[in-house]
């Protein structure tokens, strides 16, 4: 119930924009079944090991881990954090399944999955394929999410799971990082409802998608500016085709 909600509310921001259907939408709770058995997998081969009713997978089972990130190995055990009841082969290990008594669990050690790993199973269930030839995310995803999505590919299909990788730049409102410690959030349905779909997609559009997004009075206003101008035009265009 929780999840159709933010859902919902999604595709109608989405819809606002006046974007392009999507191809798919997969869900971790219907991929259960493909994800448990690609864990299993990764155990068989060695590449991942279990530890009571956790699954870790081994970094250093595969080779050029950080590459997109452009991170060594041992630069990131230096900074890693030790934690002495860790369970852990390797700092560096990340989770595939966690054991919990809280929330939502399914049938294997009563648990769930790691995100890194529910990523690179929907991209294959829904692609039917393990190299697919782009793949999206935000800046702060590039490492540790993707490297460890990167990771888990290498390690199950002998690929990188994607040939490009596009990450776009953060929001920033008023020349500061958008975060809920600085209460600085603005909804984007609010917006939306207050200056159009239309021109926030055009503000959107006016910066790089790798360069950060400003967001302030001055940049809304100048894309409303903009759009009206362009739209105006497309507009008298119209009539003087109706006319001919």
């Amino acid at each position: 119930v929780v999840s159709a909600r933010y859902i919902e509310a999604y595709q109608k921001v989405r819809e606002s924009l006046n974007t392009e259907p999507l191809f798919a939408t997969p869900r971790v709770t219907e991929t259960m079944d493909e994800i448990i058995h690609f864990i299993d997998e990764l155990v068989k081969t060695g590449h991942a090991y279990q530890v009571g009713g956790d699954v870790y997978f081994r970094v250093g089972a595969i080779k050029d881990y950080g590459t997109l990130s452009h991170q060594r190995i041992d630069d990131l055990m230096v900074g890693a954090r030790i934690d002495e009841n860790s369970k852990k082969e390797n700092p560096l290990d990340f989770t595939l399944w966690k054991a919990t008594e809280e929330g939502i669990r399914w049938d294997w050690s009563k648990g769930r999955p790691g995100w890194h790993t529910e990523c690179v199973v929907m991209i294959h269930d829904v692609f039917q394929k393990p190299l697919i030839d782009i793949h999206g995310g935000g800046m702060d995803l590039k490492f540790p999410h993707h490297e460890n999505e990167i990771a888990q590919s290498q390690a199950a299909y002998g690929t990188s799971i994607a040939r490009y990788w596009i990450h776009n730049g953060m929001i920033n409102i008023n020349g500061d990082k958008m975060s809920k410690s600085l209460g600085n959030v603005l909804w984007a349905k609010d917006m939306i409802r207050e200056y159009g779909g239309n021109v926030i997609r055009w503000m959107m559009l006016s910066a790089h998608y790798r360069a950060p997004l400003n967001i302030s009075d001055e940049t809304l206003a100048t894309s409303r500016k903009e759009y009206e101008r362009v739209a105006g035009s497309m507009k008298q265009g119209y009539v003087k085709l109706a006319l001919n």
